[in-house]
């Protein structure tokens, strides 16, 4: 190696060959990881629509009409509708009063669907409430608020 350079030497080649090859995979091999790929955590997978997240609550049709007793608000001759009601509604649960009916949908979704097309009721997550024609507003606000306290 007196009259050539280091890189001259088959040692030091390999040598300058292998740091040469490191120094530029490193780049590629950061940004292959950062892009994610097959093996991607779940934590960094992108999160469900807003309309189709999962639900919630767990608060029934039932368990708003106790809430409602419990409020003070009337709630006659309650019973379970899941049987008549989301034949139509396509709803998973319902329940009924002389004073309301309550739809639990099973996304936030359906329940909208359904609620823009009955602008009798009110919607709350993936609950819908109508409430008797004779309802006055007052007692529908309350209704409402009641509806909130239920599936918080």
């Amino acid at each position: 190696m007196i009259n050539g350079t280091i890189a001259d030497h088959p040692r030091n080649r390999t040598r300058l060959f292998c740091a040469s090859l490191a120094l530029f995979s490193l780049p590629l091999l950061a940004g292959a990881c950062s892009a994610g790929g097959p093996g991607r955590d779940a934590a960094d997978s992108p999160p469900p629509a807003p309309n189709e997240a999962a639900i919630i609550n767990d608060a029934t049709p039932q368990s708003i009409i106790d809430v409602y007793r419990r409020g003070g608000m009337p709630a006659t001759g309650a019973h379970d509708t899941t049987s008549t009601d989301c034949l139509t509604t396509h709803c998973q649960a319902a329940a009924a009063t002389a004073e309301t009916t309550v739809m639990q949908f099973g996304t936030t979704r359906e329940a909208a669907v359904y609620h823009q097309t009955h602008l009798d009721t009110f919607l709350i997550e993936n609950i819908v409430v109508a409430l008797a024609p004779t309802t006055t507003s007052e007692a529908r606000s309350q209704y409402q608020h009641l509806t909130s306290v239920a599936v918080e």
